[in-house]
């Protein structure tokens, strides 16, 4: 199964990580949403992407532990800016 993530949240505590991540799209905006270690869990057995809205480039997410030590998910790196996590839109 591939989910397609098409927004994030992101704590507003130390240096913004992802908290949660929208999946799908009714009416324009995310039909739900799953937590970053739901997300991690579910990597093992399903696939989650972005797509950039100005090439259709696809970028597939993976499990990392950040450099603080947070267990999160990031997009394969790219020449696509607007398919990263980072750069989703946030709700």
């Amino acid at each position: 199964m591939s989910k397609r993530i098409v927004a994030v949240r992101k704590s507003r505590y130390g240096h913004g990580h992802l908290t949660e991540a929208g999946i799908g799209t009714v009416h324009g905006r995310p039909a739900y949403w799953e937590g970053v270690d739901t997300v991690r869990a579910n990597l093992a057995s399903q696939t989650y992407y972005t797509v950039s809205p100005t090439s259709g480039a696809v970028a597939y997410v993976h499990r990392v532990t950040c450099e603080c030590g947070v267990k999160t998910i990031q997009t394969d790196g790219d020449r696509w800016r607007d398919n990263n996590l980072d750069n989703l839109p946030t709700y």
